[in-house]
């Protein structure tokens, strides 16, 4: 595999407001949300694949289904096999049921358990997040809010306060995001591996789903894989501020599964900026081999 598998859907499955009182509305709002999410988590606890697609949304759905075929696997049966199950709301503390248009966001606190052998349930936040498809709401993501390195703001949000909401990464807007078109089953499974230092990026293989990469090393899954024949890949990208230039770099590799375990993978590409030769964005050409000669 290229990745572990039950790690790439236990991501998938988990992805503003100032803070304000719990109103009656937003205690109704909450216990529709609560059912959702409930009824959500019981259809994957019971393998139900019926329920899940009844109550997952439909944006999910596609980005899931794209990942899961992308990967060389069963649509929608390795979602329920392979993601780590949500964890229970059972015990935790509502903070907020917030609607906007067509999204929706139901705030936790408390012990969050996904059930990680070994792993401790710590006290935390937990963003449930919705789409209106109708007059439904639909279970989207979760979002895990990380307390534990400000112990003074972890104190207040023990007590209810709200204000941790207003920051950019829970940010609610009123849109539903526009669903992915359906990719197609991959010739060549593929994974893009960057490797930065100082540099932003931008990545799209053949015009669609482009990826965004910070300074470090990411890799992702290419959505819809490399295709048999040519491969259009455009490379953009700038310097992250305070980056030097003469101390900067990027580089791409795309690879591919080999089924040989002596040499799991075969890279396809590899491609290194040269800013003396070369300006952003960049466009390569991919040539997707015969699958005959991938494993050799």
């Amino acid at each position: 595999m290229l990745t572990s598998s039950r790690c790439l859907f236990a991501i998938l499955l988990i992805a503003c407001s100032s803070s304000r009182g719990r109103a009656e509305l937003d205690q109704t709002l909450g216990q529709k949300l609560e059912g959702v999410y409930s009824t959500y988590r019981q259809s994957l606890t019971q393998q139900d694949t019926k329920t899940w697609l009844k109550q997952t949304s439909r944006y999910r759905q596609m980005c899931l289904r794209n990942q899961v075929v992308s990967s060389g696997l069963t649509w929608p049966k390795a979602v329920l096999d392979l993601a780590l199950k949500p964890p229970s709301a059972g015990g935790l503390k509502i903070l907020d049921a917030t609607a906007r248009g067509n999204t929706a966001r139901l705030t936790y606190f408390g012990k969050i358990d996904f059930g990680i052998p070994g792993e401790p349930a710590p006290d935390n936040g937990l963003v449930v997040w919705f789409l209106k498809e109708g007059d439904e709401w639909k279970y989207n993501t979760i979002q895990y809010a990380n307390l534990n390195n400000d112990p003074e703001l972890k104190a207040k949000v023990a007590k209810g306060n709200t204000d941790f909401l207003s920051s950019p990464e829970f940010a609610i807007t009123a849109e539903y995001p526009v669903v992915p078109v359906a990719c197609e089953v991959p010739y060549h499974i593929a994974r893009i591996q960057v490797t930065s230092n100082g540099y932003k990026s931008i990545v799209t293989v053949n015009g669609a789903n482009p990826e965004n990469f910070t300074t470090g090393v990411a890799s992702r899954t290419v959505i819809g894989g490399i295709r048999k024949g040519p491969n259009n890949i455009i490379i953009g990208g700038a310097l992250v501020e305070g980056a030097v230039a003469d101390k900067a770099s990027l580089e791409i590799e795309i690879l591919t599964p080999t089924g040989n375990p002596a040499k799991p993978e075969r890279s396809l590409l590899s491609w290194k900026f040269d800013p003396a030769k070369m300006t952003l964005p960049a466009e390569v050409k991919l040539w997707g081999n015969s699958k005959v000669t991938v494993g050799q």
